[in-house]
């Protein structure tokens, strides 16, 4: 029975027929993606602002092994505290925002820093001066309303935020590369999908796997010599 399937050999084969079609297809598609990222997608900016919890007020006093531990496990609840109506509504009322408790806390996430009683609150927007006033405010207003929640505990900021001079997002060479490899998937299927529907007969091997038979000859392609080749043109203008 005929082996009508795709080897390695054929796809090493098309590769280095359409190797220049391919290329072409993923810079083409690549670039079509980085202008459409330039020019369609607006870039967003973190700001970052760092804090440390205390498990209680102390002043000059060792911190205890047993404090720290309780101070890791106070970090998800002063997260939750953080992203409250209250703290929210307190920025928005500070700085005068536009914005809805619930829209101001999508741009706001934080995790605590390496399973420490560190935390780190970031903040995403498209203005950098505004992600960087908001995670500030954020520093000034939830430490007081997390003392007055917890009670025994206490935050003090570790770096306030700097205004970002980059994006965030969206990443152009990220873009650009995933955009290439599109584009070199797609073609690279295509030109796999009409090698498969093509039926002709360029090769021995071709025939073989139709067939399943051996080839006994070929004609070889020779080249006429010039003066034959000549005599040929001039037969066939008259």
């Amino acid at each position: 029975m005929a082996d009508t399937g795709i080897s390695l050999l054929d796809i090493w084969r098309l590769i280095r027929r359409r190797w220049i079609l391919i290329l072409a297809a993923g810079v083409l598609c690549g670039a079509a993606v980085g202008l459409f990222t330039f020019f369609f997608i607006e870039p967003v900016y973190e700001a970052k602002v760092s804090m440390y919890v205390y498990n209680q007020e102390r002043e000059n006093s060792a911190v205890t092994t047993s404090e720290l531990s309780a101070s890791k496990s106070l970090v998800d609840t002063y997260i939750v505290i953080l992203k409250s109506n209250t703290v929210l509504d307190s920025v928005i009322k500070a700085l005068g925002l536009s914005y809805t408790a619930k829209e101001l806390g999508d741009m706001i996430s934080a995790s605590a820093m390496n399973n420490t009683e560190a935390f780190e609150v970031t903040v995403r927007n498209t203005d950098p001066e505004l992600a960087q006033k908001i995670a500030n405010s954020i520093a000034d207003e939830a430490p007081r309303e997390i003392i007055r929640v917890v009670k025994a505990g206490s935050v003090e900021v570790i770096d306030h935020a700097k205004l970002p001079d980059k994006p965030a997002s969206p990443s152009m060479k990220r873009n650009v590369a995933i955009g290439f490899l599109i584009g070199i998937v797609i073609c690279f299927g295509v030109c796999m999908l009409l090698q498969m529907l093509d039926t002709a007969v360029w090769l021995e091997e071709d025939l073989e796997g139709l067939h399943d038979i051996p080839v006994l000859g070929s004609i070889p392609q020779i080249a006429l010599p010039e003066n034959l080749k000549k005599s040929k043109e001039a037969r066939a203008e008259k």
